[in-house]
């Protein structure tokens, strides 16, 4: 035997030790001892041995139990062990095999049966040891076949056709559906070789393709190949290098993709229908909005004429109550369709996503204040109870667009007062939460708007807030163009919050509008929310200067109303009826300021501001147009204006842009405060004037007209104004006037009258 095997002998004797050591050694054997059970273990577990001689009787552990505890550890089971004992009953034997001994051998023993045995088992167990690593393999081999079969059989049966090409381009294998692809039998494709697939590839090309998959272990590309009857068949494939008994493979994977081909071929169609559908809506879009300034502009230019003549014309105190009133009915109809024209282009910038928010501090109590007067007139002459409220801890100054929350709660309430017969109308204001995520200022504002009018029926409830969509109400109402509502609830939605409404038919509605604002402690900024007082201008303070104003239009009635607005004294006017003219003029005169005109033949006002900008003069520009989106404000300030004005105007805008770009404080003769919102037409009097006249007249008189106006009583109120001195004529004329649109507010604060 070979001295790398090593025998363990375990006595409590060292005579005996000795003896089998000395006899094992001799034999050619490496030999460790051990005097007890206990070491024997020990040394298991470091020094496993080939074989054990094992005596049975021994203090502590002995044979039996030793042999037990190696049997049973999984590390030192395999381990033959021979007993060597001089008991020799058959009870001992029987119980050495039973806990797992293999011989037993008798003390005194003969040295050549102690090797003989010895030999015989270390035999054995080499043989049990090749018996198991032979029974290991063919279990490997086992698993290996059927990890091939399944290999073989998904590659057979795979979707993908496969192909095993040689170096030399022929075919070493192909599945079934690489020959139900090519439509070859197995037999004749292997016959073929990568030059009947692909007529076009030669030698050069395949070498060059052996070397980049090789560098690459997987190469992957589309590719057209032939099919049996010689179709073109478009496949994507994977082609990967492998080595396999001694040789050299290329395998392909081929995917056929004629499916995926013609939907990327429909896709591409398709891409191309949108293409062209959009460039058709962007020319669509284009053409919708030159239209749209195009009619904004024809039709605000002859307005702009209209009521800038009839408010110029209101200054003559001469005239007559019914060309007053005549003049009032054109005012108020033009005002009415101006308000048409601008719900038109307002919806228009609202679907080409142009319309911005313009947030400034407002001074929000009064702003609901002003509101309430608004409507307070109206809604008394239908006898209906009108309350706003808010809650004292709404913040004083907030930061919002006013225009457009002014808007959203005009039309709200209008409709109510539109739609109410009887009973009221309220406007609630409350806060609903702070909005911390979005700014520690950040306010949740809710108006809810109540009516107890005709209500919407149930199937109408969605479609109000539709553009051009109007309830059945509001159809025979012949009022408004039902955009009020959509573009209120655009504005809410900019605003970052919306609008949403109940409504019980013949009850009544209630609509909530709820916007985020940022509350403001800086009331420097605050705008006036409250409404317009109508002035005539007489001229400015600083009377020693004398200022040049030219006025550039190619409309005649534009350019006449602008002179006749600005002929005040210390304002020299003079007119250009083009932009090369106005160049012309600028040069020769040097105005102080320009009112220009955007759009004229031949060139245009931005053409000649941009001229203006570039001389050595440096007037102030204000542009005036028609065009009223705000890229037409935006292209005139890049031009070089310095302010926008849009037609149609008021004369209080006018002097009002005025006096800011020559820093001017204009003398005003004042007027009535009329409301512009609610389209009041002005009195050309002064409030003095009007109580002086009524202060003439019998006290009788008066208490007559106080009592038929706190009664709301038309009738005895016109029949008191047929008794007035012709002297007193004017002042029956503006008492007249706002009476005919119910300002019984207005009448009993210029008379000085209790609530």
């Amino acid at each position: 035997m070979e001295s790398s095997v090593e025998i363990m002998v375990v006595d409590d004797t060292p005579a005996n030790l000795e003896v089998i050591s000395e006899t094992l050694s001799s034999a050619g054997y490496r030999v460790a001892a051990a005097i007890s059970g206990e070491r024997a273990l020990k040394r298991l577990k470091t020094h496993p041995p080939a074989l054990i001689l094992l005596d049975i009787q021994m203090p502590g552990l002995d044979g039996f139990e030793t042999c037990r505890q190696i049997k049973a550890n999984p590390e030192s089971n395999h381990i033959p062990i021979i007993f060597i004992t001089a008991r020799s009953d058959t009870e001992s034997i029987l119980h050495g095999f039973e806990v797992g001994a293999v011989d037993y051998i008798s003390k005194p023993f003969q040295e050549a049966e102690l090797l003989a045995r010895v030999n015989t088992h270390l035999q054995l167990r080499h043989v049990n040891q090749l018996y198991a690593l032979e029974r290991e393999k063919a279990e490997q081999l086992e698993q290996l076949n059927q990890q091939l079969s399944l290999t073989q059989f998904s590659v057979d049966h795979s979707v993908d056709g496969i192909l095993w090409i040689t170096p030399n381009m022929s075919f070493a294998y192909a599945n079934d559906s690489m020959c139900e692809m090519l439509g070859y039998s197995r037999a004749e494709l292997l016959q073929l070789s990568v030059s009947a697939l692909k007529s076009s590839f030669n030698d050069s090309e395949w070498q060059i393709f052996q070397a980049q998959v090789k560098e690459q272990q997987r190469l992957r590309l589309e590719a057209q190949i032939l099919t049996k009857d010689g179709q073109e068949l478009p496949v994507d494939v994977s082609l990967n290098y492998l080595q396999f008994s001694d040789g050299e493979y290329y395998v392909a994977h081929c995917r056929d993709i004629r499916d995926r081909k013609l939907a990327e071929e429909k896709l591409q169609q398709s891409n191309e229908r949108l293409r062209i559908t959009n460039q058709d809506l962007i020319r669509a879009t284009q053409f919708k909005d030159e239209f749209l300034a195009s009619m904004s502009h024809e039709l605000r230019t002859p307005l702009n004429a209209v009521l800038g003549f009839s408010q110029l014309m209101q200054r003559d105190q001469s005239m007559s109550a019914d060309n007053h009133e005549m003049l009032q009915i054109i005012n108020r109809n033009g005002e009415h369709l101006l308000a048409l024209i601008n719900d038109i282009l307002e919806m228009s910038k609202i679907e080409a996503g142009k319309i911005v928010l313009k947030p400034t501090t407002v001074d929000f109590p009064k702003f609901l204040d002003d509101l309430h007067n608004l409507f307070k007139g109206k809604a008394e002459a239908k006898h209906l109870e009108l309350t706003v409220l808010y809650p004292p801890e709404m913040p004083r100054y907030i930061q919002v667009d006013v225009v457009k929350l002014r808007q959203i709660l005009l039309n709200l309430m209008g409709n109510a007062l539109k739609f109410t017969q009887q009973g009221q109308i309220s406007l609630h204001t409350k806060i609903l939460d702070t909005a911390p995520d979005l700014s520690p200022t950040a306010v949740h504002l809710q108006f809810m708007i109540s009516d107890t009018g005709t209500g919407i029926k149930p199937g109408e409830l969605e479609s109000i807030f539709h553009p051009f969509i109007q309830s059945e109400d509001g159809k025979h109402a012949h009022q408004g163009t039902g955009l009020g509502l959509p573009i209120s609830c655009k504005f809410a939605q900019l605003m970052g919050g919306n609008i949403q409404v109940q409504s019980i038919w013949g009850k009544g509605s209630t609509f909530y509008c709820d916007i985020l604002v940022e509350a403001s402690a800086n009331d420097a900024q605050a705008e006036d929310s409250s409404s317009q007082h109508y002035q005539t201008m007489q001229g400015f303070s600083d009377s020693q200067t004398s200022y040049r104003l030219l006025v550039v239009d190619d409309n005649v009635d534009n350019r006449a109303l602008l002179t006749h607005m600005l002929s005040i004294p210390s304002f020299e006017v003079r007119t250009a009826v083009s932009g090369s003219q106005a160049v012309d003029i600028n040069e020769s005169w040097h105005p102080h300021l320009i009112c220009m005109d955007i759009s004229m033949p031949e060139m245009s006002g931005l053409e000649a501001t941009r001229r203006i900008r570039r001389s050595n003069s440096t007037p102030k520009i204000i542009a005036i147009t028609a065009n009223a989106f705000a890229d037409d404000r935006q292209a005139a300030l890049a031009a070089g204006c310095d302010d926008f004005i849009a037609k149609p105007f008021t004369e209080v805008t006018i002097f009002k842009r005025i006096a800011k770009l020559l820093d001017l404080e204009f003398t005003t003769e004042s007027a009535l405060s009329i409301p512009t919102q609610d389209h009041w037409d002005p009195s050309n009097l002064q409030e003095a004037q009007i109580q002086s006249d009524f202060s003439a007249m019998p006290t009788a008189w008066q208490e007559h007209v106080q009592q038929s106006i706190r009664t709301l009583d038309e009738q005895s109120l016109r029949t008191l104004l047929k008794d007035v001195p012709a002297e007193h004529h004017a002042m029956v004329d503006a008492i007249s006037r706002l009476l005919k649109d119910y300002r019984y507010d207005i009448l009993m604060s210029l008379l000085k009258m209790e609530s």
